[in-house]
């Protein structure tokens, strides 16, 4: 079973750079055992990214922080599933089109768990609370 944990937000509430976040964490933690299957950085003009790790050589991880056209999220989603992930995390507006695209791949077969994302008007609070949202989006994933 896939599990989806989408990251719901409105613009500029640090979705982004929480997922980059979250990316370096796991990185650090399974420094010896970690594979990046796919990767694409800085996508469009923004600093979005798609990564597919594998952990282990036994866990896949998608991470895909561009969430603001639903397309984009149906078409990255569907690859992510494709390339066989265990887990994907993806970060979506907090209504509309891109809400509906997230769910519509909850299944018998696709976990969909969707996670609001803490903001802080105050950068320094920001950063902090993106650091508490990856420990948590962590222990959810169970990594």
């Amino acid at each position: 079973m896939t599990t989806i944990i989408a990251l719901k937000g409105r613009q500029h509430s640090g979705k982004t750079p929480t997922l980059r976040l979250l990316e370096q964490v796991i990185c650090n933690k399974y420094t010896e055992s970690v594979k990046i299957l796919h990767e694409k950085r800085d996508i469009g003009c923004s600093k979005d990214i798609f990564v597919v790790l594998e952990i282990n050589g036994s866990l896949t991880v998608g991470i895909y922080s561009l969430g603001d056209y639903a397309d984009a999220i149906k078409a990255n989603l569907q690859t992510a599933i494709s390339m066989k992930c265990d887990i994907v995390f993806c970060a979506y507006r907090i209504h509309g089109k891109t809400t509906d695209a997230v769910k519509s791949f909850e299944s018998s077969t696709i976990k969909v768990s969707l996670i609001r994302k803490i903001y802080e008007s105050d950068k320094f609070k920001q950063d902090l609370a993106n650091k508490k949202q990856v420990d948590d989006l962590m222990n959810l994933a169970q990594l």
